[in-house]
């Protein structure tokens, strides 16, 4: 991958071999996760799975692919957009954002539900 115009998804465009049917694997993951913990809100926002949890559903778990840069949003696109909607609502209800890869998650889930109690 020595194309400087990819993007790995953060697009929205998952039409490329290699991210094919991410999406769907990631909310797998995100079901069993979520399933294995004890964890009951499930969603999409614009196709991203996520998780809800805590007093009122205050905290997000936002489920990424393992390429994707979130602390270094470089374009306004669609996962910038999904970011800054879910930055919001924790802000606005005094909750914290958590961020779980897929790489992480599919292999070390236990370690993964250990970093999100930590925080």
């Amino acid at each position: 991958m020595n194309d400087s115009s990819f993007v790995c998804g953060t697009d929205g465009n998952f039409d490329f071999i290699e991210l094919k049917d991410w999406l769907s694997f990631a909310a797998e993951l995100r079901n069993g996760f979520a399933q294995s913990f004890g964890l009951s809100n499930t969603a999409e926002i614009k196709g991203l799975p996520i998780i809800k949890f805590g007093r009122n559903q205050r905290n997000v778990i936002m489920i990424v692919h393992p390429f994707w840069d979130l602390r270094n949003i470089r374009e306004d696109n669609w996962l910038a957009e999904i970011k800054a909607g879910i930055d919001e609502y924790v802000a606005q209800s005094g909750g914290k954002l958590s961020i779980i890869d897929t790489f992480n998650l599919h292999r070390r889930p236990g370690w993964c539900y250990e970093r999100l109690i930590i925080r």
